[in-house]
């Protein structure tokens, strides 16, 4: 019922661009991995191109670069996710790394709140070369960016140092952090002491 109520709302915006340029909240999900409706979920956020606020339960592995294409031309007050992957993986459930995740926001200098949770990464062991690096070598400041709510990945001091740039003014702040994060955390909280004003850190 879900898919087809999906493919009706798809189809209703692709032959009317003037209600698809008016939406400016869409929320999108899915109870179950179908990578068909996934697809379509895709599709109407490429669509909706006045979007401001969006929340997608539900992603796959697979649709990553499909869905980072239509997210970066967005652009968002506020975003939310959580993925779920179709094929099991030896690095974990997680679909977008943090630092894939801290380039695609810079696309969003209005970005006020994210909430994502990107799928379990800690669970996995990996040698030292073998962890995804940051990709950006200066980091383009979202100012409006308040609210950075990491859920399900444990971060590393690269993922907090591009944070601390890419949100100057964060108000609150939630994650899950590598126990080699904590003198990197203290200098990001020197850096936030004007703004700050919740901290959740596990």
């Amino acid at each position: 019922a879900g898919k087809s109520v999906c493919r009706r709302f798809y189809e209703t915006v692709r032959s009317n661009h003037r209600l698809a340029s008016l939406i400016r909240e869409l929320r999108l999900g899915t109870m179950w991995i179908d990578e068909e409706e996934l697809k379509l979920h895709v599709q109407l956020t490429k669509m909706c191109e006045n979007v401001e606020s969006l929340e997608l339960r539900g992603c796959a592995r697979e649709l990553a670069d499909r869905l980072e294409r239509a997210l970066v031309t967005r652009n968002l007050v506020s975003f939310k996710l959580s993925v779920s992957t179709l094929t099991s993986c030896s690095r974990g459930t997680e679909v977008f790394s943090v630092p894939r995740l801290l380039n695609i926001i810079q696309a969003w200098p209005r970005l006020e709140v994210l909430d994502v949770y990107l799928g379990q990464n800690w669970d996995f062991i990996y040698e030292e070369e073998d962890i995804e690096k940051p990709v950006v070598s200066m980091p383009a400041p979202c100012k409006a960016l308040r609210t950075f709510a990491l859920h399900g990945t444990c971060s590393v001091p690269e993922d907090l140092v591009t944070l601390s740039i890419v949100a100057p003014a964060l108000e609150e702040l939630t994650m899950t952090i590598d126990e080699k994060c904590i003198k990197v955390l203290r200098r990001c909280l020197d850096s936030w002491t004007l703004t700050l004003k919740c901290l959740n850190i596990s």
